[in-house]
């Protein structure tokens, strides 16, 4: 046990957060892009995604509108890459020093832990979560891991 935790410290303390917060905010809009146009295959306004974001801070009132509006935006961005931040902060001491498809798939899962925990134990309390439950928000949640891993790790490593 010992040697586990002196391994996470040492990844801890190679860990470069400056890179984990570009990767956040890269994978954060990959994300934000793809499920606006999930929204949009599934007939809803591509604006939705950003509403029921904001509404977590704002309260359901801000889901109705389905066009653009300037403090939804900024409430919905602020939640998104602040969740988005805290996401890499985890995934960065965990994938540190691996090789990029370890990390990739240590993305994934990761990507997979935040969808259930989203869609299916955080809709108890943001009822209108429940309704963008499926697989492609499953696949763009992977997506959003995936993208994350791979940002840090080319970025450690030097490359665009």
């Amino acid at each position: 046990m010992a040697a586990l935790t002196q391994s996470f410290t040492h990844k801890l303390d190679q860990t470069r957060w400056g890179t984990a917060i570009y990767a956040a905010l890269v994978a954060g809009i990959v994300y934000l892009v793809a499920q606006s146009l999930i929204a949009v295959f599934q007939g809803y306004s591509a604006w939705l995604p950003l509403r029921m974001i904001a509404a977590i801070v704002l309260g359901p009132e801000a889901l109705p509108e389905t066009g653009f509006s300037l403090a939804v935006t900024l409430a919905a961005f602020f939640v998104h890459f602040g969740l988005s931040i805290m996401t890499a902060w985890i995934l960065a001491p965990l994938i540190e020093g691996n090789r990029l498809p370890w990390a990739v798939v240590t993305g994934a899962v990761l990507g997979v832990v935040i969808y259930l925990v989203n869609y299916h134990v955080l809709t108890l309390a943001f009822t209108w979560f429940g309704g963008m439950r499926g697989w492609l928000t499953l696949l763009n949640h992977i997506l959003f891991g995936v993208v994350m891993a791979w940002s840090y790790q080319r970025r450690r490593a030097g490359l665009p």
